[in-house]
Protein backbone atom coordinates (compact mmCIF):
# COMPACT_ATOMS: atom_id res chain seq x y z
CA UNK A 1 0.00 0.00 0.00
CA UNK A 2 1.51 3.31 -1.03
CA UNK A 3 1.77 6.22 1.36
CA UNK A 4 0.03 9.39 0.24
CA UNK A 5 2.36 12.24 -0.64
CA UNK A 6 1.04 15.46 0.84
CA UNK A 7 4.26 17.45 0.59
CA UNK A 8 2.83 19.48 -2.30
CA UNK A 9 -0.88 19.22 -1.48
CA UNK A 10 -3.15 22.20 -1.98
CA UNK A 11 -5.88 23.68 0.16
CA UNK A 12 -9.06 21.73 -0.48
CA UNK A 13 -11.40 23.28 2.09
CA UNK A 14 -10.76 26.43 4.13
CA UNK A 15 -12.69 28.43 6.72
CA UNK A 16 -11.53 32.07 6.81
CA UNK A 17 -12.72 34.06 9.84
CA UNK A 18 -16.02 32.16 9.91
CA UNK A 19 -18.65 32.98 12.54
CA UNK A 20 -21.95 31.18 13.05
CA UNK A 21 -24.74 31.22 15.66
CA UNK A 22 -28.02 29.40 16.19
CA UNK A 23 -31.14 31.34 17.12
CA UNK A 24 -33.30 29.98 19.95
CA UNK A 25 -36.44 32.07 20.53
CA UNK A 26 -35.02 35.60 20.79
CA UNK A 27 -31.51 34.54 21.82
CA UNK A 28 -28.46 33.73 19.71
CA UNK A 29 -26.02 30.97 20.73
CA UNK A 30 -22.59 31.41 19.18
CA UNK A 31 -20.96 28.19 17.95
CA UNK A 32 -18.02 29.55 15.94
CA UNK A 33 -16.47 32.97 16.44
CA UNK A 34 -14.02 34.07 13.74
CA UNK A 35 -12.51 30.58 13.25
CA UNK A 36 -9.82 29.65 10.75
CA UNK A 37 -8.76 26.24 9.46
CA UNK A 38 -7.45 24.61 6.31
CA UNK A 39 -7.90 21.04 5.10
CA UNK A 40 -5.42 19.94 2.44
CA UNK A 41 -6.02 17.79 -0.61
CA UNK A 42 -6.01 14.01 0.10
CA UNK A 43 -5.62 14.62 3.82
CA UNK A 44 -7.41 12.57 6.48
CA UNK A 45 -8.45 14.96 9.26
CA UNK A 46 -10.51 14.07 12.31
CA UNK A 47 -12.60 16.50 14.33
CA UNK A 48 -12.56 15.32 17.94
CA UNK A 49 -14.83 16.58 20.67
CA UNK A 50 -17.72 15.79 23.02
CA UNK A 51 -21.41 16.06 22.09
CA UNK A 52 -22.44 19.67 21.64
CA UNK A 53 -18.95 20.87 20.70
CA UNK A 54 -19.93 22.05 17.21
CA UNK A 55 -18.75 19.06 15.17
CA UNK A 56 -22.02 18.59 13.28
CA UNK A 57 -22.37 22.37 12.83
CA UNK A 58 -18.97 22.36 11.13
CA UNK A 59 -20.23 19.68 8.73
CA UNK A 60 -23.42 21.63 8.00
CA UNK A 61 -21.35 24.69 7.15
CA UNK A 62 -18.82 22.76 5.07
CA UNK A 63 -21.50 20.95 3.06
CA UNK A 64 -23.56 24.08 2.42
CA UNK A 65 -26.55 23.12 4.57
CA UNK A 66 -25.79 26.31 6.54
CA UNK A 67 -24.10 29.57 5.60
CA UNK A 68 -21.71 31.54 7.85
CA UNK A 69 -22.87 34.83 9.36
CA UNK A 70 -19.50 36.29 8.46
CA UNK A 71 -16.26 35.10 6.90
CA UNK A 72 -15.70 32.90 3.87
CA UNK A 73 -15.65 29.18 3.07
CA UNK A 74 -13.37 28.26 0.17
CA UNK A 75 -13.11 25.13 -1.97
CA UNK A 76 -9.81 24.82 -3.83
CA UNK A 77 -8.86 28.39 -2.87
CA UNK A 78 -12.07 29.83 -4.32
CA UNK A 79 -14.91 31.21 -2.19
CA UNK A 80 -17.93 28.95 -2.72
CA UNK A 81 -21.37 29.82 -1.37
CA UNK A 82 -23.15 27.09 -3.33
CA UNK A 83 -21.52 24.04 -1.75
CA UNK A 84 -24.51 21.69 -1.73
CA UNK A 85 -23.70 18.61 -3.80
CA UNK A 86 -20.02 19.51 -4.08
CA UNK A 87 -18.99 17.78 -0.85
CA UNK A 88 -19.99 14.21 0.00
CA UNK A 89 -21.73 13.80 3.36
CA UNK A 90 -22.24 10.48 5.14
CA UNK A 91 -24.26 10.76 8.38
CA UNK A 92 -24.15 8.42 11.39
CA UNK A 93 -27.11 6.38 10.17
CA UNK A 94 -26.49 4.59 6.88
CA UNK A 95 -29.81 5.82 5.39
CA UNK A 96 -29.98 2.88 2.99
CA UNK A 97 -33.37 2.59 1.31
CA UNK A 98 -34.94 -0.55 2.86
CA UNK A 99 -37.02 -1.38 -0.23
CA UNK A 100 -33.94 -1.41 -2.46
CA UNK A 101 -31.40 -4.20 -2.74
CA UNK A 102 -27.69 -3.59 -2.14
CA UNK A 103 -27.14 -3.21 -5.88
CA UNK A 104 -30.09 -0.82 -6.22
CA UNK A 105 -28.86 1.27 -3.30
CA UNK A 106 -25.46 1.49 -4.95
CA UNK A 107 -27.04 2.61 -8.20
CA UNK A 108 -28.85 5.55 -6.59
CA UNK A 109 -26.15 8.28 -6.95
CA UNK A 110 -25.51 7.24 -10.56
CA UNK A 111 -29.24 7.32 -11.34
CA UNK A 112 -29.39 10.85 -9.96
CA UNK A 113 -26.54 11.79 -12.31
CA UNK A 114 -28.47 10.32 -15.23
CA UNK A 115 -25.89 7.68 -16.10
CA UNK A 116 -26.82 4.98 -18.61
CA UNK A 117 -28.33 2.01 -16.74
CA UNK A 118 -25.96 -0.60 -18.17
CA UNK A 119 -22.89 1.55 -17.51
CA UNK A 120 -24.11 2.35 -14.00
CA UNK A 121 -24.68 -1.33 -13.18
CA UNK A 122 -21.19 -2.27 -14.41
CA UNK A 123 -19.62 0.51 -12.35
CA UNK A 124 -21.45 -0.50 -9.17
CA UNK A 125 -20.57 -4.18 -9.62
CA UNK A 126 -16.90 -3.25 -10.14
CA UNK A 127 -16.86 -1.28 -6.90
CA UNK A 128 -18.78 -3.95 -5.00
CA UNK A 129 -15.94 -6.38 -5.61
CA UNK A 130 -13.43 -3.86 -4.22
CA UNK A 131 -15.67 -3.21 -1.21
CA UNK A 132 -16.07 -6.91 -0.40
CA UNK A 133 -19.78 -6.87 -1.24
CA UNK A 134 -19.93 -9.45 -4.03
CA UNK A 135 -22.66 -11.98 -3.33
CA UNK A 136 -24.86 -9.43 -1.56
CA UNK A 137 -26.23 -7.75 -4.71
CA UNK A 138 -29.78 -9.03 -4.15
CA UNK A 139 -29.78 -8.67 -0.38
CA UNK A 140 -31.87 -6.01 1.34
CA UNK A 141 -30.36 -3.78 4.05
CA UNK A 142 -32.08 -5.65 6.90
CA UNK A 143 -30.27 -8.83 5.80
CA UNK A 144 -26.81 -7.26 6.30
CA UNK A 145 -24.62 -6.85 9.37
CA UNK A 146 -23.85 -3.34 10.62
CA UNK A 147 -20.39 -3.39 9.08
CA UNK A 148 -21.72 -4.51 5.70
CA UNK A 149 -24.40 -1.82 5.75
CA UNK A 150 -21.68 0.76 6.34
CA UNK A 151 -19.72 -0.59 3.37
CA UNK A 152 -22.77 -0.06 1.16
CA UNK A 153 -23.12 3.44 2.55
CA UNK A 154 -19.45 4.17 1.76
CA UNK A 155 -20.00 2.72 -1.71
CA UNK A 156 -22.80 5.22 -2.35
CA UNK A 157 -20.66 8.08 -1.03
CA UNK A 158 -17.75 7.17 -3.32
CA UNK A 159 -19.99 6.77 -6.37
CA UNK A 160 -21.30 10.27 -5.70
CA UNK A 161 -18.02 11.47 -7.20
CA UNK A 162 -17.14 14.17 -4.65
CA UNK A 163 -13.48 14.78 -3.86
CA UNK A 164 -14.18 15.69 -0.22
CA UNK A 165 -16.05 13.28 2.06
CA UNK A 166 -17.51 14.29 5.41
CA UNK A 167 -17.99 11.22 7.62
CA UNK A 168 -20.09 11.84 10.74
CA UNK A 169 -19.24 9.10 13.29
CA UNK A 170 -19.97 6.29 10.80
CA UNK A 171 -18.79 3.56 13.19
CA UNK A 172 -20.46 4.76 16.40
CA UNK A 173 -23.22 2.12 16.34
CA UNK A 174 -20.87 -0.83 15.71
CA UNK A 175 -19.49 -3.23 18.33
CA UNK A 176 -15.84 -2.68 19.22
CA UNK A 177 -14.42 -5.55 17.14
CA UNK A 178 -16.38 -4.59 14.01
CA UNK A 179 -15.44 -0.96 14.60
CA UNK A 180 -11.71 -1.77 14.66
CA UNK A 181 -12.05 -3.83 11.49
CA UNK A 182 -13.97 -1.05 9.73
CA UNK A 183 -11.34 1.52 10.72
CA UNK A 184 -8.63 -0.59 9.09
CA UNK A 185 -10.86 -1.21 6.06
CA UNK A 186 -11.54 2.54 5.70
CA UNK A 187 -7.82 3.35 5.67
CA UNK A 188 -7.19 0.70 3.02
CA UNK A 189 -9.94 2.16 0.85
CA UNK A 190 -8.80 5.76 1.41
CA UNK A 191 -5.38 4.92 -0.05
CA UNK A 192 -7.17 3.82 -3.22
CA UNK A 193 -9.80 6.58 -3.41
CA UNK A 194 -7.55 9.67 -3.54
CA UNK A 195 -10.16 11.55 -1.51
CA UNK A 196 -9.94 14.18 1.18
CA UNK A 197 -11.68 12.84 4.29
CA UNK A 198 -12.96 14.82 7.27
CA UNK A 199 -14.10 12.45 10.01
CA UNK A 200 -16.09 13.25 13.16
CA UNK A 201 -15.59 11.24 16.34
CA UNK A 202 -15.58 11.57 20.12
CA UNK A 203 -13.22 8.58 20.41
CA UNK A 204 -9.59 9.61 20.95
CA UNK A 205 -8.11 6.28 19.85
CA UNK A 206 -10.16 6.26 16.66
CA UNK A 207 -9.01 9.81 15.88
CA UNK A 208 -5.33 8.89 16.25
CA UNK A 209 -5.56 5.64 14.32
CA UNK A 210 -7.20 7.21 11.28
CA UNK A 211 -5.79 10.70 11.00
CA UNK A 212 -3.00 12.85 9.68
CA UNK A 213 -4.22 15.63 11.98
CA UNK A 214 -6.71 15.88 14.83
CA UNK A 215 -8.72 19.08 15.31
CA UNK A 216 -9.95 19.48 18.89
CA UNK A 217 -13.25 21.13 19.76
CA UNK A 218 -14.67 21.68 23.21
CA UNK A 219 -17.82 23.54 24.17
CA UNK A 220 -18.78 26.54 22.03
CA UNK A 221 -18.18 29.24 21.24
CA UNK A 222 -15.03 28.09 19.43
CA UNK A 223 -12.84 31.12 18.80
CA UNK A 224 -10.01 31.89 16.39
CA UNK A 225 -7.55 29.14 15.53
CA UNK A 226 -8.77 25.60 16.25
CA UNK A 227 -6.34 23.55 18.35
CA UNK A 228 -4.80 20.76 16.33
CA UNK A 229 -2.37 17.89 16.83
CA UNK A 230 -0.34 16.20 14.10
CA UNK A 231 -0.28 12.40 14.20
CA UNK A 232 3.35 11.30 13.58
CA UNK A 233 2.50 7.61 13.21
CA UNK A 234 3.70 5.98 10.00
CA UNK A 235 1.35 4.60 7.37
CA UNK A 236 0.06 2.09 6.51
CA UNK A 237 -1.42 1.42 9.96
CA UNK A 238 -2.75 -1.78 11.43
CA UNK A 239 -3.92 -3.22 14.74
CA UNK A 240 -0.36 -3.43 16.09
CA UNK A 241 0.02 0.35 15.99
CA UNK A 242 -2.61 0.73 18.71
CA UNK A 243 -0.19 -0.72 21.29
CA UNK A 244 2.90 1.22 20.11
CA UNK A 245 4.51 3.46 22.73
CA UNK A 246 4.16 6.51 20.44
CA UNK A 247 0.47 5.77 19.90
CA UNK A 248 -0.21 5.34 23.62
CA UNK A 249 1.68 8.53 24.51
CA UNK A 250 -0.23 10.55 21.92
CA UNK A 251 -3.49 9.13 23.26
CA UNK A 252 -2.62 10.24 26.80
CA UNK A 253 -1.48 13.66 25.58
CA UNK A 254 -4.72 14.20 23.67
CA UNK A 255 -6.82 13.13 26.66
CA UNK A 256 -4.91 15.55 28.88
CA UNK A 257 -5.40 18.38 26.38
CA UNK A 258 -9.14 17.71 26.12
CA UNK A 259 -9.54 17.53 29.90
CA UNK A 260 -7.50 20.70 30.37
CA UNK A 261 -9.67 22.55 27.88
CA UNK A 262 -12.83 21.29 29.61
CA UNK A 263 -11.61 22.41 33.04
CA UNK A 264 -10.73 25.88 31.73
CA UNK A 265 -14.31 26.56 30.62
Amino acid sequence: MKKKDKSHSHSHLAFDHVSFSYKHSDKFTSVFDNINLTIHEKEFVTILGPSGAGKSTFFRLASGLEQPESGHIRLRDKEERHRLGKIGYMPQQDLLLPWRTVLENGLLPLEIKGMNKKEAREKVLHHMKKFGLLGTEDHYPHQLSGGMRQRVSFLRAILGGNEILLLDEPFSALDSMTRYMMQEWLLEQWHEWDKTIIFITHDVEEAIFLSDRVLMLTHPPIKGEIDEVNVPISRPRNEEHRSDAAFMKLKQDLLKKMRSKERSL
